[in-house]
This record gives C-alpha cells, structure tokens and sequence, in this order.
C-alpha cells in the first residue's frame, strides 16, 4: 500500500490532512425535528393565519431558506465527514471525500453568513464587532475566505501549504487566520435553527412578544 508523507498530503491536499484521524461532530437533527418543513409551514402560516409585511416579509422567507440550507449542508457535511473519518488511512487518505466535505462544509458556512447578514440588517445593527474574537466573527471572517479565496490565489497572496481556504482538524475547523470548533458551529447553526422554529408560524412568533407589522390571511 502506498502512503505519502504529511509534507507531501499538507502541500498537495490540505494542511494537516495528515493529522486528522477523528471529529466529534454534534447532530442537531433530534432538536428540531420540524426542520425540513419550516419553509413550507411558513407559507401555510402566512396564507392561513396572517404573516408580515414587507419587508418583514421577504426577510423572514429568505432567512428561513437559508438556515434551512444552513441546517441541511451542516448534516450532509458531517455525514461525509464521518464516512471519510471511517477507516481512512491519514497517510493514504481517501482525498475525493475529503474534499467533498470540504465543499459541503463550504456550502453551511456561506448559507449562515447570509442568515446573519438578514437579521443584522433587519435589525440594523451589527451582531459582532470587528475581531471581537466572537465564534460569530471567527465564523463570518472563514465565510469571507472562503468567499475571496480565488482573488487570492490571483494576487499571488497565497503561497505553501496555502492550498484550500480552510481545511479540518480533529477539534474544527482552522484557516490561514482563524479556528473554530465543530461545538461552537453547531451553536451557531443551532441560534438559526431556533430562530427559523419560531418564524415557521408567524402569529406565534407576534404572541411570543415580538413586534412586526402584519397583514391579515389571504385565503
């Protein structure tokens, strides 16, 4: 069997890869069990029972899309990332489903930061200061390298080991500048998730104490 050396897997797959032999990843799914139905309860919720008005509107069924994404790429990710974990070799690693976490870790990160920016301008006002240091802002600051990583490879700003915005370690997740742990991003996707539950039936929301304009049911 061939194995490779760590310098040669940091280099040419992802820094650490070699280092990377497990991940207590938490599952969110048994905490709400209603999530694969928040977007279609919130539109039976605003047609039957009154929802918001604009912008409220457009607010709530974006954000509720997003962290519903958020929610379905978090679990995918850590499927794969489980099935890769699973009898993988560090030093011959199966590098096709490492990436394929990777991506799909992408893809919940990007849906989040968009999550965040929805209520951040809804409530106008920031959620986090700049590098406050913050699992937000840790969080937000990976979303952003993920984001411009090819105008850094195109700068030239990038060099070594710097082979993917951000890659996995046993505890999370690390980037060229910023760590998070796999705990605090199931935190932050569970802060979504608890917010999209709520906004799921719009009149239990407004009876829970908060106010927004609305509108009567249309049907």
């Amino acid at each position: 069997m061939l194995r490779w050396s760590s310098s040669v897997l940091d280099k040419h797959v992802a820094p650490g890869i070699s280092a990377f032999t497990c991940a207590d990843i938490p599952d969110l799914q048994s905490d709400f069990p209603e999530w694969r139905h928040w977007m279609t309860n919130h539109f039976l919720s605003n047609v039957l029972r009154g929802g918001f008005k604009e912008p409220w509107r457009q607010y709530a069924v974006n954000f509720i899309r997003r962290s519903q994404a958020t929610f379905n790429f978090y679990h995918t990710a850590r499927e794969v990332t489980t099935k890769y974990l699973n009898g993988n070799d560090a030093l011959d690693p199966k590098v096709g489903q490492y990436y394929e976490a990777i991506a799909t870790w992408e893809a919940a990160f990007m849906n989040w930061a968009i999550c965040l920016d929805l209520v951040r301008r809804l409530n106008g006002k920031d959620l986090f200061q700049k590098n406050d240091g913050s699992s937000e802002q840790r969080a937000h600051a990976m979303h952003n390298t993920i984001k411009h990583h090819a105008a850094d490879i195109h700068s030239g700003t990038l060099a070594g080991d710097d082979t993917l915005p951000i890659w996995l370690t046993s505890s999370g997740f690390r980037s060229k500048s910023d760590e998070l742990s796999y705990v605090e991003l199931a935190d932050l996707v569970r802060d979504i998730a608890k917010l999209s539950t709520e906004l799921q039936d719009v009149q239990a929301f407004l009876e829970a104490g908060t106010s927004a304009p609305t509108e009567e049911p249309k049907a």
